[in-house]
């Protein structure tokens, strides 16, 4: 999923992922795990139970915390 291609790129070196370069509506979705016609409620909990997965805290990275923020703004950013 995602998450194992980001730490591939990152064990790589490469600061980038493909999800990092202007996230589309598809690719927020995937991150998110979910699907096209959810509610803005459904964004946020998706959000905030991958957040705890990959904030820096616990394991995760500040690449990851972007991604899935990313994820979210842009599917919320859409809806207005």
């Amino acid at each position: 999923d995602w998450r194992d291609q980001q730490e591939e790129h990152s064990a790589q070196g490469q600061s980038q992922s493909p999800l990092s370069r202007e996230m589309n509506q598809d690719q927020a979705y995937e991150v998110l795990g979910l699907e096209p016609g959810c509610t803005d409620e459904d964004i946020r909990k998706a959000y905030h139970r991958l957040i705890k997965r990959v904030h820096p805290d616990r394991g995760g990275s500040a690449v990851l915390m972007a991604q899935v923020t990313e994820a979210k703004d842009s599917l919320l950013g859409s809806r207005k």
